[in-house]
């Protein structure tokens, strides 16, 4: 069983978990629901020991400083909501290094087979991850955590922009790891995945709200079981002669299927596969940021929120772009509709004269973030120019998704200034550097050139929900034309004795080139037939 008791986590003045508790067990699948920004995320992070102010334990083993790495090396795998990789190894590196850190032989054949298990047998072992569809990278990180022999996988988000079919691939994998008694554990906000979770736990008023099994999914299997007693009764009732005349024409029927279609597949599959290749890694990218963990010292590199993200330095930088494949490294702001440090967490679009009203806690908000001229983002077969909204906000403004060039009105708030200071001194007497963005509200009126899905274009922004893209170079105009305005209000500026200064950005998305590797690549396979 695990279990997590007295779970205390607060950034800054928001708590997000006031003695919370927590207890699951192997051979089920645990799902953790809630509204957005209510700290899914956070928890998942509380079962790989980021927060000491708990107690984790594991069939009654009690997680602490000492046995922390061989924990984490040994018994978990943990799954980000972006699928993230590691962008410079190889697909077969990946299972290599895994190996290697348990100090263990390289087993090629159990990499094999678990690439079967999961459907991706076929792929090429030298391409990068980065190759591969959003689908197959999601079963291609459960493969790895098959391979880890790890007893617990926790995984943030797994159908997250996935369409039906890969939806029931995922799935399937998890009803694989629950009949192998591994412990799994998951956020979700996908109906299909909620319908089919054995233990919920729901996030209210910073607690675990548990919910028993689900008796609705049970009551689905005996509908299910009664059909098919129905379809094996009207069989039985058949002769010998008719049974044989059925097998007959299904085979000659599926060997005529099974011809033609190969025929087909393989002279289309020739041409496109190159080209299907080269459009995913045009739509590929990375976002980074200098994260700066307050709680524990240690700085990663991933996108976060600007209170506790660092500056990354003019070496840092060059070192990224030094990277192979790197062919350039962009600043990446967005502008938000609500401001939680304020209070602010209700917005309004205005579209055709009609308001429409969103509550971020109850369903989310809409976000303004750039895109850029790299990404090769199409629409119709055209390369989008102009703004765009995502099709889910299209949705709940109640546009056509085939119209153009209509208006909103949507008010943001607009980076202006920032202050940085020192945080609360942590466990280990350490003092990290936070920062405070200081914004100013400003009333946008854009035109809306395209309405787009996720199959269009994929970041974690879009498929988060409600989101504007803008050019690049119009989102930076306005946000250069409003920088070191007056803000709305200096928050707790004055209290912390910071300096005021202009405010720039602090995290970045990557350009990153694999179209000559996917080449090569096609290259080296048609020499090998």
């Amino acid at each position: 069983m695990i279990e997590i008791k007295h779970l205390d986590i607060q950034f800054k003045q928001q708590v997000i978990f006031k003695n919370a508790n927590f207890k699951t067990c192997p051979g089920k699948i645990t799902g953790i629901i809630g509204k957005s920004g209510c700290g899914k995320t956070t928890f998942l992070k509380a079962l790989i020991y980021q927060y000491k102010n708990q107690i984790l334990s594991i069939d009654k083993h009690v997680i602490t400083e000492k046995n922390k790495e061989d924990y984490l090396l040994h018994c978990v795998s943990y799954i980000d909501q972006f699928g993230t990789f590691f962008e410079n190894m190889k697909i077969i590196e990946h299972f290599e290094f895994i190996s290697q850190l348990k100090k263990q032989n390289f087993n090629q054949n159990k990499m094999l087979e678990t690439l079967y298990l999961v459907g991706l047998d076929a792929i090429d072992l030298k391409n990068y991850p980065s190759s591969l569809s959003i689908g197959q990278r999601k079963r291609f990180l459960i493969a790895l955590a098959m391979f880890k022999d790890a007893s617990i996988i926790i995984i943030d988000e797994p159908t997250a922009s996935l369409d039906q079919e890969n939806k029931e691939i995922i799935l399937n994998l998890l009803q694989k790891l629950k009949k192998d008694n591994k412990y799994i554990i998951i956020t979700t906000h996908d109906d299909f995945l909620i319908e089919h979770l054995d233990i919920v736990y729901e996030i209210e008023n910073k607690q675990f709200c548990c919910h028993q099994e689900i008796k609705e999914v049970q009551q689905v299997l005996k509908i299910e079981k009664t059909k098919h007693q129905r379809i094996k009764k009207y069989f039985f009732y058949k002769n010998q002669r008719q049974w044989f005349q059925f097998l007959l024409v299904m085979l000659l029927g599926f060997i005529m299927t099974v011809s033609i279609s190969i025929n087909i597949s393989d002279s289309i599959l020739q041409e496109n596969q190159l080209a299907d290749g080269i459009e995913r890694a045009n739509k590929a990218e990375v976002y980074t940021g200098k994260m700066n963990d307050a709680f524990f010292g240690n700085d990663g590199y991933f996108i976060g929120d600007q209170i506790n993200n660092l500056d990354i330095s003019d070496d840092e930088l060059a070192q990224m772009k030094a990277i192979k494949h790197v062919k350039g490294v962009y600043p990446f702001d967005v502008f938000d509709t609500i401001n939680q440090m304020q209070n602010v967490t209700t917005t309004s679009v205005y579209c055709k004269g009609n308001k429409v009203n969103f509550d971020y806690f109850k369903d989310g908000s809409p976000l303004v973030a750039p895109y850029y001229s790299f990404q090769n983002i199409k629409v119709n077969g055209k390369k989008l120019k102009g703004n765009a909204i995502s099709q889910s906000l299209a949705n709940k403004l109640g546009i056509d998704k085939d119209e153009k060039n209509f208006k909103i009105s949507v008010e943001v708030y607009i980076p202006v200034q920032q202050y940085s200071y020192q945080g609360e001194m942590n466990e280990s007497g350490l003092k990290a550097e936070m920062s405070q963005v200081l914004t100013k509200k400003v009333k946008l009126d854009l035109e809306v050139d395209h309405i787009i899905s996720v199959d269009d274009y994929y970041n974690e922004f879009l498929s988060a929900g409600y989101t504007i893209l803008m050019p690049e170079k119009s989102f930076y105009s306005l946000l250069n034309q409003y920088n070191n305005q007056t803000p709305d209000s200096l928050l707790d500026a004055k209290e912390l004795n910071a300096t005021i200064t202009p405010y720039h950005s602090k995290n970045y998305v990557i350009e990153v080139d694999r179209i000559n590797n996917l080449k090569n690549s096609r290259e080296r396979n048609n020499k090998d037939f």
